[in-house]
């Protein structure tokens, strides 16, 4: 008995189109297998760090989800963002771009963070060396 295994792995977002499939076959004893997977274009992280004064909370998510988000998910490159909750006072956001170039537009020279009671500690940008779906 022979069996066939197929497996596809998709490393890119469902609505970017520019995928390289390479497809990997083998035989393994009794089991052929197939392996689909896409290659990855790169992307770069903004590691966001910041601070935000508690008593001015609520006032910072509003400026937050009414203009700076908006500006961020359609910023040329933007692939998606992850905001984590505050952990010792500090807050941590990961905001995925194409290129470094546009993750580098973050920075608080460039990019306007206005929001009150936040205070911007300072932006990274890295190379993502793995994501998994």
């Amino acid at each position: 008995m022979r069996v066939l295994l197929e497996v596809a792995c998709p490393r890119r977002p469902a609505r970017d189109s520019r995928r390289d499939d390479v497809l990997l076959r083998g035989d393994a004893g009794n089991v052929t297998f197939r392996v689909r997977i896409a290659r990855l274009i790169p992307m770069y992280a903004a590691v966001v760090k910041l601070t935000i004064d508690p008593a001015q909370a609520p006032a910072a998510a509003a400026v937050f989800t009414e203009k700076i988000l908006p500006r961020i998910a359609s910023a040329e490159g933007f692939r998606m963002g992850h905001w984590l909750d505050p952990f010792d006072g500090e807050g941590l956001g990961l905001v995925l771009f194409e290129t470094r170039e546009q993750a580098q537009r973050l920075a608080p020279a460039v990019f306007d963070w206005s929001a009150p009671g936040v205070t911007i500690l300072g932006v990274a940008v890295r190379r993502v060396a793995v994501s998994t779906p």
